[in-house]
């Protein structure tokens, strides 16, 4: 589990020297592969376990502390299954929001796509989290069978502060509708990751 190993690593980092009137310094921040870590706990030992986004939320403070209005949170997947926890809220128990997307919320992330294990447990959770969270999925290759868009396509702006006017923008591109509900790889390949392109906007 290198979630809290790779943001210790970033979060160590020296800081850069002061910037010029026209630079910043974005800081960037990747969660993957969370499979249900909320909390630093296996739940089979039922004992602490390294890890989960409790542990990562002190890494992100510190940061956020560190360059502040300038970090950006995504997540690229695999968030909803992976072990008890994730199980019995997938499976089990339909509290709103459910429990993992709420952990996101309250981190603040600002974007995430849907992994292959977001699908375990079926498109009406996976269309739940979409709705419940407060940050935007990003997800160019996923459609509903009955057509339109899983996740709201949306064009939204990722605000971060520089220091003087006027603020950078980064603009993310809607989604683009692919037939299914089933990965294209002709319809996906020009955008794989979701983004056709990034804008800074001064």
């Amino acid at each position: 589990m290198g979630l809290p190993f790779a943001l210790l690593l970033l979060s160590l980092q020296t800081p850069p020297q002061a910037p010029s009137a026209d630079t910043t310094h974005l800081v960037i921040v990747a969660t993957t592969d969370v499979h249900g870590r909320v909390r630093g706990w296996d739940y089979v030992r039922d004992a602490e376990a390294p890890g989960g986004l409790s542990r990562a939320a002190t890494i992100l403070e510190t940061l956020r502390t560190q360059y502040p209005g300038r970090l950006v949170l995504v997540d690229a997947g695999d968030l909803l299954q992976g072990n008890p926890f994730a199980t019995f809220f997938g499976r089990q128990d339909q509290r709103t929001p459910q429990p993992i997307v709420d952990a996101l919320n309250a981190l603040q992330y600002d974007a995430a796509t849907p992994g292959n294990h977001d699908f375990d447990f079926g498109l009406p959770l996976l269309r739940r989290a979409g709705v419940e969270a407060t940050y935007h999925y990003v997800a160019a290759n996923v459609d509903q069978t009955s057509g339109g868009p899983l996740f709201p396509a949306t064009v939204e702006l990722i605000s971060v502060s520089i220091p003087g006017p006027p603020p950078v923008a980064v603009q993310i591109p809607p989604p683009a509708a692919v037939d299914g509900g089933v990965l294209d790889p002709e319809a996906t390949r020009p955008h794989a990751t979701g983004i056709d392109a990034v804008a800074l906007e001064r």
